[in-house]
């Protein structure tokens, strides 16, 4: 999504495995402690980047909401998020920008960064991310792609009780994939971490 969007504002477009000086480098939260340094490194060196940031910013960690949310599992991991907060503030005091994929988080990342570098990123339709083909027949009722928690995982057990073809694909699922999967797909599901969730998700 982001190489075709990027595209079609006429910008030249390309993948790296590794930052690139005299580029504007666009990078995808979740680093790692080799990540940090290799990247405030470069930042250091003058090296320009933007972070795409698609959690939500609860004080100094991600998504540690109230206990009337507690999830067991990935998102109950506090640990987690916040070591991965930490990371992403230890590279976001050099990136040129920070966008954001929901206006619902701007507020509380632009009170603890330069508001003037974030920005929220749209999220559309763009020329080119289309699947390349659609197809008559579909032989999957319902898709759901992200991560599983348990309320998910019980609104999925619904649809498939009811006789419904629900396919689950999880965030390491490769790019190709996930396209097939979307061009046989019926209906792309949207579920909420929790019951009276109020953030939507975005990705």
């Amino acid at each position: 999504f982001l190489w075709c969007a990027i595209a079609d504002t006429g910008h030249e477009v390309s993948y790296s495995e590794g930052l690139q000086a005299g580029r504007v480098n666009v990078l995808l939260e979740n680093f790692s402690d080799d990540d940090v340094d290799t990247i405030t490194e470069a930042g250091h060196a003058g090296v320009d980047y933007i972070i795409v940031a698609s959690e939500f910013l609860t004080g100094s960690t991600f998504n540690n909401f109230s206990d009337d949310h507690h999830e067991e599992g990935h998102y109950g991991n506090r640990h987690y998020w916040a070591k991965r907060c930490f990371n992403f503030l230890r590279t976001a005091d050099h990136a040129r920008a920070v966008w954001c994929v929901s206006d619902r988080q701007l507020s509380a990342y632009r009170d603890i960064l330069d508001p003037a570098a974030v920005h929220r990123l749209e999220l559309r339709w763009v020329p080119g991310y289309a699947p390349e083909k659609t197809i008559s027949h579909k032989d999957v009722d319902f898709l759901f792609t992200g991560t599983m928690t348990c309320y998910r995982q019980a609104q999925i057990d619904r649809l498939k009780a009811n006789g419904a073809v629900v396919a689950f694909l999880g965030t390491q699922t490769p790019e190709y994939i996930r396209r097939d999967y979307i061009r046989r797909s019926r209906v792309l599901l949207n579920i909420p971490q929790h019951a009276g969730w109020p953030h939507p998700s975005q990705m």
